[in-house]
């Protein structure tokens, strides 16, 4: 997963919130497992549309937490690449006719 990499959240997994900065919850449909967030991770799960590139999931982040703390960058790319190890996300093909 470099910088330009698009992620997107699966269509098998079913999402649902607990509150506004509670977090959620996250149910892999196939699997029947079910994986919690926090509020962070569920601000990065909603944001995962398959529109931003990973750099670009960085940046809202640190517009949204602007004192959050240095290694807010490789936190949020272990999170991303947790939900990608997970099936519960996944990369968005750039160029599908290459």
């Amino acid at each position: 997963m470099d910088e330009k990499t698009r992620i997107k959240r699966s269509p098998q997994v079913a999402a649902h919130g607990l509150g506004e900065r509670d977090g959620g919850v996250l149910l892999h449909l196939k699997s029947g497992q079910y994986h919690g967030v926090d509020g962070v991770g569920w601000i990065i799960w909603n944001l995962l549309d398959g529109s931003r590139s990973v750099v670009e999931l960085v940046d809202e982040l640190r517009l949204q937490f602007p004192d959050g703390p240095v290694q807010l960058n490789e936190d949020i790319r272990s999170f991303v690449r947790s939900l990608l190890e997970r099936s519960l996300a996944e990369v968005v093909d750039a160029n599908p006719d290459a």
